[in-house]
């Protein structure tokens, strides 16, 4: 892949590798030009790109964490989702990923849109320069820049931002890590394992195991991908290797220690099933979208995710990079083998459950059966096939012009162009037998989308064989017929998914519906619960929904304010969900609507949001959508969200309550049915997993589920007088932290304080500045135990895997620096002692 570049005076060039700075400069300016005409809708600052995921899981969350940074708060908890939610260790973030400093300079919209734009210009100019650094011309190293930028797997990676960010920098990073052992320059491991700390803090878990995978393979075995004469001996490859893996480690131990952790708590740990995690795999008929674009439909017509692959909406590269890429690897030598290997496993991987090999990584390899959607394997393809196709350009034009080879040219344009001519001609007879063969909706894209995809892939590829034909021809010609050739791949390229994203106005993401601004005009502390019958659709068919102005087909739909980071919520869209916060909703999932109250009381749920005509007996009706305002948005939109009321849930519990009682009841079916019980009063009994030593629970002799309960008023209530107290900064403004609660607490004699937060590590509890214990309670909150009488009680959330990765990374971060000053100072003081040599 990388060979050693040296400057046509025989001396190595330096970091820069194969370009210059001034060529380094042009070529990413010319790329980040191509991303501005690519994106011009978002140089509107009032537009942005629309997408159910980047409205549901990468806007909020973002904005969330921006919000908290700019009132002085660091986002390591957010109150909003889940009742209570780690935010930092939330990868979706990208809390501390570099480029995400243009939050703090420009409007959040306006950085956003940059941040796109921006990724979309590294892709290609990366790739440019990992090209030239392979002493690819710069025709070539274009040409692959333009495959890997444009095609069709970066497009589909603008929903994702955690997948997209990370994957614009590996080009980069196989340049560094590669080039750095050949020059046996340990700087530039630091270099690769900074870069790789930034995949990582993109959110680019699965970007950097793959990545990751390939890097040590070929530092094992690098024979089968480089020239003998350029390779370090196995030692020094092994301590570069453990280098760059030490370094990255210690650089990202401050996000990896606790995104570990919530990995650890959630519904990730350990394994998912294989059919849950193989969900949104590749088919073997999805292969034909590399080469046609969109044959079904999921740009024309965004498709459900229960509908299959859905992740990627196109491969598409077209038929001229995979024929050029088709020239290198057809007499490539052992490289072009190597090359086919990781285009093997790639696409055996995104073909998920469906691929033996699929099957036995996640039987067999660690951390890989805690990943989802297998069409992600697929980016090791992608790069190959940018990489092999500039190669086989640079092939190609090295080729004596034969006879043979102009001819087979000429006649491939010209069938090309027969083809082109006869679609045209016969274009409506073609479309009726199209429909009449069953090639329509939803199994593929319409018939005359198709046959038009069809006539465009066959007019590219006929203009760009015949300029091939042209540029062995006409020697005198060869830079204008080769250049010709380029044009013609670049209008496939750019234009094949140019214009098929969406954008919307920013007031879709930031406008506050009737209800949420209903929500916010209650200024107490409560929590609200969506009813999950709400946001499913109950004949279990996809269908069509508004969603902040994004358009979402599923059989699930989140109700208005989920992507408002202004309503604290008792569930959430979370993408890493805590696992206790959902076994205990999936608990009372369980319970009609009316006998859910007393759950719904202890989680603090003041009000419960309702979809539907069906009115919620027994319950005071605290708001409607006004009749206008349903009428005006079903006249004005295509998919209007349903008909949303809110319930008043009486005799709702405070933030903190005083619980009178334990009854120490592990994790099982007893905990659950209990929970379930109708006559459990929170305010008498908490459940915790085990009896504190200090306040021992009542015993429970009875652990059959079906007889035992709850025992009845003879047990005492809590008692006492609980306030929440805000924090005030010297200027009296409010100064409470996003992950702290402070308490007054009058309590009439030892008892329990629950507090209807999440229960979660990395929470420390004090009462009068003395350290308690906190217990979980009620399966997903937390409980003290209070003494009698007054007292300063205060809830801070600091978890220990932030620190400890905060303190490894300062100082794996301050030793990189050292190691890099005193090699470059040794490096510069043996280059001056050659020179006066």
């Amino acid at each position: 892949m990388l060979n050693p570049i040296k400057s046509p005076a025989g001396k190595r060039q330096g970091f820069f590798f194969g370009i210059s700075v001034a060529e380094g400069i042009t070529s990413f300016l010319i790329f980040f030009f191509l991303a501005l005409f690519y994106f011009q809708p978002l140089l509107n600052p009032q537009l942005t790109l629309v997408g159910p995921d980047l409205a549901l899981f990468f806007i909020p969350f973002r904005q969330m964490w921006v919000d908290m940074m700019l009132q002085g708060h660091f986002p390591l908890w957010e109150p909003f989702t889940s009742s209570g939610n780690p935010l930092f260790a939330t990868l979706q973030g990208a809390v501390l990923y570099p480029l995400s400093f243009l939050f703090w300079f420009l409007d959040f919209f306006q950085a956003f849109n940059l941040n796109i734009i921006l990724h979309y210009s590294l892709a290609g100019f990366f790739m440019y320069w990992l090209l030239r650094a392979t002493d690819c011309s710069r025709t070539g190293s274009a040409f692959g820049a333009l495959v890997f930028m444009f095609g069709g797997y970066l497009f589909s990676l603008r929903f994702y931002l955690s997948t997209l960010f990370p994957v614009v920098w590996s080009p980069l990073l196989i340049l560094c890590f590669f080039g750095g052992w050949m020059r046996k320059d340990p700087r530039l491991a630091i270099a690769s394992a900074i870069i790789a700390a930034f995949m990582l803090f993109a959110g680019g878990v699965e970007t950097c195991y793959q990545i990751f995978a390939w890097l040590i393979l070929f530092s094992l075995f690098p024979k089968i991908l480089f020239p003998e004469s350029c390779l370090p001996t196995l030692k020094n490859r092994l301590i570069y290797l453990g280098l760059f893996l030490a370094v990255f480690i210690g650089l990202s131990a401050i996000q990896l220690f606790p995104t570990q952790e919530l990995v650890e708590h959630s519904l990730r740990s350990g394994k998912f099933r294989i059919e849950y995690a193989s969900q949104w795999s590749l088919s073997t008929r999805d292969w034909l979208s590399l080469i046609l674009l969109d044959p079904y439909g999921y740009i024309a017509f965004p498709r459900s995710p229960e509908d299959g692959q859905a992740w990627m909406q196109s491969q598409y590269m077209g038929v001229i990079p995979l024929t050029l890429a088709a020239v290198y690897l057809f007499k490539g030598g052992v490289r072009a083998w190597t090359l086919l290997l990781v285009i093997t496993i790639s696409c055996a991987l995104a073909l998920g459950a469906g691929s033996p090999l699929y099957e036995l990584f996640f039987e067999y390899l660690p951390w890989f059966g805690s990943f989802r959607y297998p069409v992600k394997f697929i980016l090791p393809l992608v790069l190959v096939l940018a990489i092999a196709s500039a190669w086989g350009w640079d092939r190609f034009n090295k080729l004596p012009p034969s006879t043979r080879m102009k001819g087979g040219l000429l006649g491939i344009s010209t069938l090309c162009m027969m083809g082109f001519g006869m679609i045209d001609f016969f274009f409506t007879d073609l479309t009726q037998w199209m429909s009449g063969a069953g090639f329509f909706r939803p199994n593929f894209n319409n018939p005359e989308i198709n046959l038009g995809n069809i006539e465009r892939l066959l007019g590219f590829a006929a203009l760009f064989f015949l300029f091939l034909f042209f540029h062995l021809k006409y020697a005198g010609g060869k830079k204008f017929w080769a250049g010709a050739a380029l044009f013609v791949f670049f209008l496939d390229i750019f234009f094949s998914n140019q214009g098929n994203y969406e954008v919307i106005k920013n007031q879709h993401y930031i406008k506050s519906p009737p209800v949420t601004r209903f929500l916010m005009a209650d200024q107490s502390l409560f929590r609200v619960y969506v009813e999950h019958q709400s946001e499913n659709i109950p004949e279990g068919d996809p269908k069509k929904r508004l969603f902040g102005g994004v358009k979402m087909y599923s059989t699930r739909f989140p109700v208005e304010f989920r992507n408002q980071n202004r309503v604290q919520q008792l569930g959430g869209w979370n993408v890493i969900g805590k696992k206790q916060s959902v076994t205990f909703r999936k608990v009372f999932y369980l319970l009609p609507n009316k006998e859910r109250l007393h759950i719904l009381r202890m989680a603090n749920v003041k009000y419960i949001v309702h979809a539907g005509a069906e009115p919620l007996a027994d319950l005071p009706l605290a708001f409607i959508e006004s009749p206008a305002y349903r009428e005006a948005l079903e006249k004005n939109v295509e998919f209007p969200p349903p008909l949303l009321s809110v319930y008043e849930n009486p005799g709702y519990l405070g933030r903190a309550f005083l619980s009178g009682n334990c009854m120490a009841i592990p994790d099982g079916p007893v905990l659950n049915s209990v929970l379930l019980i109708k006559k459990w009063d929170p305010e008498q009994f908490v459940f915790l997993p085990e009896s504190p030593p200090d306040l021992p629970c009542v015993a429970v002799n009875d652990r059959d589920s079906s007889s035992f309960m709850v025992p009845d008023a003879s047990f005492e209530k809590g008692e006492g007088a609980v306030r929440i107290t805000q924090g005030k900064s010297a200027e009296g403004e409010n100064n409470l932290a996003p992950g702290e609660y402070r308490l007054q607490v009058d309590s009439a004699r030892k008892q329990f304080l629950v507090l209807s937060d999440s229960f979660y590590p990395g929470w420390e509890a004090s009462v009068d500045g003395q350290q308690v214990t906190i217990h979980r309670a009620n399966q997903a909150f937390r409980a003290i135990v209070m003494p009698a009488g007054k007292h300063e009680v205060e809830f801070r959330y600091r978890p220990k895997s932030f620190l400890y990765g905060a303190w490894i990374s300062g100082v794996t971060l301050i030793a990189g620096i050292i190691f890099v000053s005193v090699s470059t100072r040794r490096r510069r003081e043996a280059e001056g002692r050659k020179i006066r040599e």
